[in-house]
């Protein structure tokens, strides 16, 4: 029985020493390792960690660790001392799994931690941490990401606080909670989630589930997720599961966000300037179709009454990201995106009323061109109808290509107030200068179809023939029309155009250019137009007109000159023709036919233009000019290209009359 006596008296021996390590363990002065918890932080990071509160351990197969009152440095350079405060820290861990080298957390608790996330006004963050000596640490190189093994069962974050200020914008955004609770039954079940709080003062929270966290050590093992968020008016949801959520690998999962309004979701993170859109509707799905490449499918974005669709794909496995899109709408009404000026119905000031004499209005701001270095893309898009501000264009197709900087937009087509547009345009970056070349022809355009779909009706009836083959070199605005070289032409058959907009031009140079389109502009709602013939070679930024005519049943209003779009002066000569029906007519104005027959001068600058009767030299050699550059036939037809809006009567037969009044005029001069 001698080996009986002797387990017994190990057993009590263990217990004895089971219950001494406890007592100790539990007696233990926890505090005294502050220092040193506090140097090895201070030496990895080159920052302060305070532990004000005490540090206790409750000791069992469960210990649960409680650390209160830890507050942690901000860079020297930061608006607060503190970057991370925390009330009260709880872990409670399983000993058991830690033989197997796993961390089982059964709880872990953080009251009121208080968060500071900021850069200053150069960028840098306060998370750029340096060691103890001063030296920036050097990032770790990792073949592969992985999450430690970890489980766990339940967690609760209680008055949390999250604050980011960037320096550069000077904005502040800030995430508050209320609660954050996750709970699972046990350490291999799917944790439910629960959050309430506000994003900069609005509400929001989130509920759903989540894979267990130790599924995400395991890289075999697809790792589940469904959650809703609802915030300003708007649902979102994602739902679906990633293999290896560290790396982004085998990735499937469904998005869906609904909302009432782009403005109030755009409140969350403080943005003010953005289209007044809603409701809106978005749906894809999202999946890793290669190693760091991943595919939008099933793609369907609503808002307001438009629509689009398709599917994209986006490779982050080139030196540049590589997007490739394929998408369609069949209404897609981009108005209430893009900033646009509202078309008034009346008079308005005078636009050189409120500038300076030597103001500019091409903007001379560098273009932000440079981000088409960045990345590269392809793109085929087509929509049944696409609205602009003061566009509307049906049965739109166009390829994209951005390869390396050079941009090139070709076989745009689309139909056009009834007429047919083509287009094509190239921009390459590549260089210091940004080089761009544009084709553009518009044949038969209703004005009247076109205005109609975009809102505005009673404004002008006739069709439209535009040419405009140009190319330039610049990084803005300014630079790029100080560099055109090319040729335009516009032109519109008989038509009208309703006095109320002929009164706008008034408001941008005098009211004596509406009395030269039209004496009578009281005595009638509309201004009947005959023909409209414009066109403009462009050499180095002077683009000087190769014909310039406005007839009507009238008054024949015909012009010539340049504008200079390096100084942005304007120099055009305008010789009004009144007509013999015209001329037995009463004008209820203090401006008489007399008057309106002189000859024009248009000067001053596109900011600041001016008209007054010319009574120089140039009215008397205006003729000269109008009989070899202007109304020659041969001239016009050349200014028209292929027009088949000019072919139609009745602008052959105003040329043709023109030419008879030059002439005559020339006998005239002659005698």
């Amino acid at each position: 029985m001698r080996w009986k006596r002797i387990v017994g008296i190990a057993a009590v021996l263990l217990i004895a020493m089971i219950v001494t390590a406890y007592f100790i363990l539990s007696t233990y002065d926890y505090n005294k390792f502050k220092p040193r918890i506090a140097k090895v932080v201070e030496d990895a990071t080159g920052r302060k960690l305070t532990l004000a509160g005490d540090i206790d351990l409750e000791v069992g197969l469960s210990p649960t660790l409680v650390v209160e009152d830890v507050s942690f440095q901000n860079a020297t350079w930061g608006s607060r001392p503190e970057l991370a405060k925390l009330k009260r820290f709880e872990i409670q861990i399983e000993l058991l799994p830690l033989i197997l080298k796993r961390i089982a957390v059964k709880k872990i608790i953080l009251v009121s931690p208080d968060i500071l996330v900021e850069t200053d006004s150069s960028g840098k963050s306060n998370l750029d941490f340096e060691t103890g000596e001063g030296e920036s640490q050097e990032p770790e190189k990792k073949k592969s990401a992985r999450f430690p093994r970890v489980a766990l069962m339940q967690a609760l974050i209680e008055n949390s606080r999250i604050t980011f200020k960037d320096g550069t914008s000077a904005k502040t955004y800030v995430l508050t909670g209320q609660t954050l609770r996750s709970t699972s039954k046990d350490y291999g079940s799917p944790l439910r989630v629960e959050f309430k709080g506000a994003c900069n003062d609005i509400p929001l929270e989130f509920e759903g589930t989540l894979g267990p966290i130790q599924a995400l050590a395991d890289s075999r093992q697809a790792w589940p997720l469904d959650l809703t968020l609802q915030a300003a008016g708007t649902i979102a949801r994602v739902d679906g599961s990633v293999r290896d959520v560290m790396n982004l690998k085998d990735v499937n999962l469904a998005l869906h966000l609904e909302g009432r309004s782009i403005p109030e979701v755009a409140q969350l993170v403080r943005m003010s300037e953005v289209p007044d859109v809603g409701p809106f509707k978005i749906g894809l799905g999202l999946s890793d179709v290669a190693p760091e490449t991943y595919k939008i499918s099933n793609l369907e974005v609503a808002f307001g009454d438009s629509d689009v669709g398709g599917s994209a794909e986006l490779s982050l496995a080139q030196k540049r990201p590589m997007f490739t899109a394929t998408l369609s709408s069949q209404h897609l009404d981009l108005r209430p995106v893009l900033s646009q000026t509202e078309l008034s119905s009346g008079p308005r000031e005078p636009v050189g009323k409120s500038k300076k004499k030597h103001d500019k209005i091409l903007p001379a701001d560098h273009l932000p061109l440079d981000v088409l270095k960045y990345a590269d893309a392809r793109l085929t898009f087509n929509a049944k109808a696409f609205l602009l501000p003061r566009l509307a264009i049906n049965d739109l197709t166009f390829n994209m290509v951005l390869d390396e900087g050079h941009l090139i937009v070709e076989r745009l087509e689309a139909t056009i107030g009834g007429g047919t547009l083509d287009a094509q345009i190239d921009l390459n970056v590549q260089g210091e200068d940004a080089a761009l070349q544009a084709e553009l022809k518009i044949n038969q355009l209703d004005l009247n179809r076109m205005l109609t779909k975009l809102g505005l009706e009673d404004v002008a009836e006739g069709e439209v023939d535009i040419r405009v083959d140009v190319d330039s070199q610049g990084n803005s605005v300014a630079a790029i029309m100080a560099g055109l070289n090319g040729k335009t032409s516009f032109i519109i058959g008989q038509g009208q155009i309703y006095n109320k907009y002929i009164h706008l031009l008034g408001s941008i140079f005098s009211q004596t250019l509406p009395r030269l389109l039209n004496p009578f502009l009281e005595a009638t709602q509309y201004t009947q137009t005959n023909c409209i013939v414009s066109g403009f070679t462009v050499k180095d930024g002077l683009a000087r007109s190769t014909a310039l005519m406005f007839d009507s049943n009238d008054m024949t209003v015909l012009s010539k000159g340049e504008v200079n779009f390096t100084t942005e002066e304007l120099g055009f000569s305008i010789k009004p023709v009144p007509k013999e029906g015209a001329r037995k007519k009463k004008i209820k104005r203090s401006i008489s036919l007399s008057t309106l027959a002189k000859q024009f001068r248009l000067s001053g600058t596109l900011a600041n233009p001016s008209i007054e009767v010319d009574s120089g030299r140039a009215s008397k050699t205006f003729g000269k000019g109008v009989g070899a550059a202007l109304v020659g036939p041969a001239a016009v037809i050349a200014v028209l290209f292929t027009s088949k809006t000019g072919e139609q009567a009745p602008c052959p037969t105003v040329i043709e009359a023109v030419e008879e009044w030059y002439k005559s005029s020339k006998n005239q001069e002659a005698k």
